[in-house]
């Protein structure tokens, strides 16, 4: 049975799960690295999440963050998709389902609660966008777990030399298994951990960025902003001023 749409302002949770339903979560403002079962990735304005009913998750946002958040139930799944082995858990959100939930964003705020209707209707908008998940093979499985553990260690080479295939073949099968280039699934796992980094310590942002695996700073500033919508520095400004 479907539950509930509202916005939700979250910073930090520890490993948990939900028991009864699945939830989907949409950045309305600012962005949340999500640790979800064996797997990681991160929820901004272009990228939600459906985190599966009983799979362990824990999260952390950024400070003052808004998320639009959705239970459902298996009947609210498209394509009757059960949330834990047939969809991919991080999907790409288009500028119109984005603009979308800025809106229901402002209805939630001035009338409090959504219709019935109305939040069946966005919601199954936004679940179609959930791409059913494919079984990948036992390379690109492989190359998925050890750039998980350190993706910053890995090159191509490396791991068409473990996984027993070319770099080109590789490179070709991960991207026809997951939808995404291998370098840009790493650069996301790198950018996620330096986000960590800025808002829960005070290193200095030149030695994160050289651990996320940029050699200089003006390039890890870029990478960061084109995925965040925030520069690493202004980043940790609005954090510590929100404290």
């Amino acid at each position: 049975m479907f539950s509930s749409v509202s916005t939700r302002r979250y910073e930090k949770a520890d490993r948990h799960c939900h028991a009864d339903h699945h939830q989907l979560v949409v950045a309305l403002d600012g962005a949340m690295t999500l640790e979800l079962g064996i797997h990681s990735g991160i929820v901004t304005k272009d990228r939600a999440v459906l985190v599966p009913r009983g799979v362990p998750h824990s999260f952390q946002a950024d400070r003052g963050s808004c998320f639009l958040v959705a239970d459902l139930s298996d009947d609210h799944l498209p394509m009757g998709l059960n949330g834990r082995e047939t969809a991919e858990a991080f999907f790409g959100i288009s500028p119109g389902l984005r603009h979308l939930c800025h809106y229901l964003e402002s209805e939630m705020t001035s009338r409090g609660t959504l219709s019935r209707d109305i939040a069946h209707h966005v919601t199954a908008l936004i679940s179609a966008s959930i791409t059913p998940a494919t079984r990948h093979s036992a390379p690109v499985e492989r190359a998925i777990h050890l750039v998980q553990d350190d993706p910053t260690c890995w090159t191509m080479a490396a791991l068409g030399q473990v996984t027993g295939l070319s770099p080109t073949a590789l490179a070709k099968r991960f991207r026809a298994e997951t939808g995404t280039s291998l370098a840009t699934y790493q650069a996301d796992l790198c950018l996620s951990h330096a986000r960590t980094l800025i808002l829960t310590t005070m290193r200095p942002l030149a030695a994160i960025a050289f651990e996320a695996g940029y050699r200089d700073q003006s390039s890890f500033g870029r990478a960061f902003r084109r995925t965040f919508g925030v520069s690493p520095g202004s980043l940790r400004r609005i954090d510590k001023a929100t404290q």
